[in-house]
């Protein structure tokens, strides 16, 4: 099945845009963990950069092929975030 580039949903409702995996519906009920907008972003880009800086290093460890590691589909649905508006990008060089 193809990966989806233009929109991705989550397993779970988590904002006021539903499924829909976005970092504005991810921050858009931030106040309900008592959190402001800026300290839920903070958040969102701690966790990013601690996806993009383990991810690579976690698959190999917990078996993952070096060959599976580079697999497109692998790769797309890890480094999607340059295509979701607000999102950010890394790159699986990081690591």
């Amino acid at each position: 099945m193809p990966i989806s580039l233009d929109r991705r949903d989550l397993a779970m409702i988590c904002g006021d845009w539903g499924r829909y995996a976005h970092v504005g519906n991810l921050v858009s009920q931030s106040e309900r963990f008592y959190l402001r907008k800026d300290q839920a972003m903070r958040i969102i880009a701690d966790m990013e950069e601690q996806v993009a800086a383990t991810w690579y290093d976690t698959a190999r460890r917990t078996g993952v092929s070096e060959q599976d590691c580079e697999f497109p589909i692998l790769h797309d649905a890890l480094m999607v975030f340059n295509h979701w508006p607000g999102m950010h990008y890394f790159s699986h060089q990081a690591r």
